[in-house]
């Protein structure tokens, strides 16, 4: 009987908790969004934590949804597309470490591996898109699921940014050059 009083409470803290995304965003007041691109928002937000098996926590959501809707976002050309990947590369790790301190989950040993059981870190703001390289931005996925789910052609996440790309001006920031 309590154990199963134990798994009741654990589903629910767990539940409270894969909440989180969808409960800030509908008392969120968006400024730059629009309806369309904020329910992309939510469904890419929802998918990510379904897909990863990893909650995002309070503090990343309202970092993440501030981000989307800050107007900073921009286009980046691919060479500048290219630096930025590059520089994440030399601060993967780091960035990783941040993200398990602040989350308090783990990230998996398997980063270092290559093929499809390895893992990747996503960025949930896409580097295309001017992404950051912060903690915030990042949760671990299974390389097959990141590429096949994750960036699939009509998947929210892809069809959120390739919705703001669109519209954005493209990004002139030197220091990527």
């Amino acid at each position: 009987m309590y154990r199963c009083y134990m798994v009741l409470f654990l589903c629910s803290l767990i539940i409270k908790e894969s909440a989180a995304a969808q409960r800030f965003i509908a008392g969120y007041r968006f400024s730059r969004l629009s309806k369309q691109e904020i329910v992309y928002l939510s469904d890419y937000l929802t998918q990510i934590e379904s897909v990863s098996h990893k909650l995002l926590s309070e503090e990343q959501v309202k970092y993440l949804v501030r981000e989307f809707d800050s107007g900073s976002l921009r286009p980046l050309d691919p060479h500048q597309t290219l630096t930025t990947r590059k520089r994440f590369q030399r601060q993967r790790l780091l960035v990783a470490s941040d993200w398990s301190y602040y989350t308090q989950q783990r990230i998996p040993l398997a980063l270092r591996e290559t093929g499809e059981g390895g893992w990747d870190l996503h960025h949930i703001i896409f580097i295309r898109l001017n992404g950051q390289n912060e903690w915030w931005n990042i949760i671990p996925l299974l390389r097959g699921e990141h590429h096949k789910v994750i960036h699939g052609r009509e998947q929210p996440g892809e069809l959120l940014h390739r919705h703001l790309a669109a519209r954005l001006p493209r990004c002139n920031n030197p220091e990527l050059d």
